[in-house]
């Protein structure tokens, strides 16, 4: 596993309380404390440091399984749980009786969110993707020169 689950992010109500019908973005304004922060790290430091279903996730994006759906009678909605089985992030809805999502959040797992380094923006994502491909082809390299196929990608 990769860490406990310890940093949520959204807006999910308590059990007792009644929520509205549209919550607020959990989003809304992120970007924008993100991109003010100071990065205390390089985007390439922290990407080769991160666990590889870390940058599978942020690459590929979650594979979201089943976890659970409880309906809560005072709150007249199903509690909706999914969990990437790769990262451990949970995604959490409360959704109503008609289907209609009324709050969400998320909670990852330590380790996952990017403090130190800011926000990531499309230039990031590009050395993720990079990480990604570093990583694969390494273990595919290794898989193929044990079977004895040699094939390799262009080097740049």
């Amino acid at each position: 596993m990769a860490g406990s689950l310890q940093e949520t992010v959204g807006v999910l109500p308590p059990l007792h309380s009644s929520f509205p019908s549209r919550a607020p973005s959990p989003r809304k304004g992120a970007n924008t404390l993100m991109a003010e922060q100071s990065p205390r790290r390089s985007i390439e430091s922290w990407a080769h440091d991160l666990p590889v279903s870390f940058v599978e996730c942020r690459t590929m994006g979650h594979r979201w399984q089943p976890h659970s759906a409880t309906w809560d009678r005072e709150a007249r909605a199903y509690h909706v749980i999914h969990a990437c089985d790769r990262c451990r992030t949970q995604r959490k809805a409360w959704w109503t009786r008609n289907g209609e999502v009324t709050a969400a959040g998320y909670t990852y797992p330590e380790g996952y969110l990017t403090r130190d380094v800011g926000y990531v923006g499309a230039d990031g994502r590009g050395v993720l993707r990079t990480e990604y491909l570093t990583r694969m082809f390494n273990t595919t390299t290794r898989r193929a020169n044990a079977n004895g196929h040699g094939d390799a990608a262009p080097e740049s």
